[in-house]
């Protein structure tokens, strides 16, 4: 048994609005489209989910447990898409920065303070100090800042 996204949404909207034209509005679909995808999926599970009667809607009671699931499902989606568009508009990530312990603690401590303040999504790892000489770690920096000799 495998969920189609599409037919839950619509059976997520018929049970949020409380009607298939109020669904097939909200979707920009016809009002046949969405109750064919609640069919093919009341199908597919093998339950009915809604009650239809010519006046109403009501959800059964694997019909509550699914649009349950289903708000679970699209608020998770939400989540995923909001944490990529931050990244996209680099509001989120990781930061490498190549500096030696000396100098990020006494050039850069504030700074990094502050920008961390600010942006709290962004994360920045420390490595230590030993390993921005090693040839392997350069390409994991644009500039890295150490003291002492290089």
């Amino acid at each position: 048994m495998k969920l189609n996204f599409h037919h839950l949404r619509a059976f997520a909207e018929v049970a949020r609005t409380g009607s298939f034209t109020g669904a097939a509005e909200y979707l920009h679909l016809t009002q046949p489209a969405i109750s064919k995808a609640v069919s093919g999926l009341e199908e597919i599970l093998g339950i009915a989910l809604l009650e239809r009667t010519s006046r109403q809607v009501k959800l059964t009671q694997a019909g509550v447990s699914l649009f349950s699931h289903a708000r679970s499902i699209f608020a998770l989606e939400q989540a995923a898409l909001q944490d990529i568009e931050e990244r996209r508009g680099l509001r989120k990530g990781c930061l490498h920065i190549g500096a030696s312990t000396t100098i990020a603690t006494y050039w850069l401590g504030r700074d990094l303070a502050l920008f961390l303040e600010r942006h709290p999504q962004i994360d920045i790892p420390s490595p230590s100090s030993g390993n921005l000489r090693k040839p392997w770690y350069h390409s994991r920096y644009w500039k890295a800042l150490v003291d002492g000799g290089a």
